[in-house]
């Protein structure tokens, strides 16, 4: 896209790194504030979410994969929309952790940089 080389191991290591951040950030969600979320959770809140309305990007994403809306939602996708669920569960305790404390808005970008700090430091 870029007329520029693409260096296989560079992306590799990069891959892995972000998989090893993610494995991270739902085990300290778990562990440090006791988030759990089930299945059903999960099912519910693509239902009410990405499934209640498919948009034609969605759609035509899906054909591409050689798949149905359904299965982009609760196979492919499933793995983003349980870490939508775990930090639905998280805002109320990551706001009351640094509201005080915090001279900026905590609105969700920064709740998230917080949080994901957090995660760093265990990294």
């Amino acid at each position: 896209m870029f007329d520029e080389s693409i260096d296989v191991n560079k992306l590799i290591t990069r891959a892995a790194e972000q998989a090893d951040f993610e494995r991270a950030w739902l085990a300290y969600a778990q562990d440090r504030y006791g988030i759990v979320v089930t299945d059903e959770e999960v099912d519910v809140w693509i239902e009410n979410g990405p499934d209640a309305e498919t948009v034609e990007l969605q759609r035509r994403y899906a054909e591409a994969k050689e798949m149905s809306v359904y299965e982009l939602n609760h196979g492919y996708d499933r793995d983003q929309y349980m870490k939508w669920v775990v930090w639905e569960k998280l805002i109320p305790i990551i706001t009351e952790r640094y509201g005080e404390s915090s001279e900026q808005v905590l609105d969700n970008n920064r709740l998230i940089e917080l949080y994901e700090d957090e995660v760093k430091g265990t990294l």
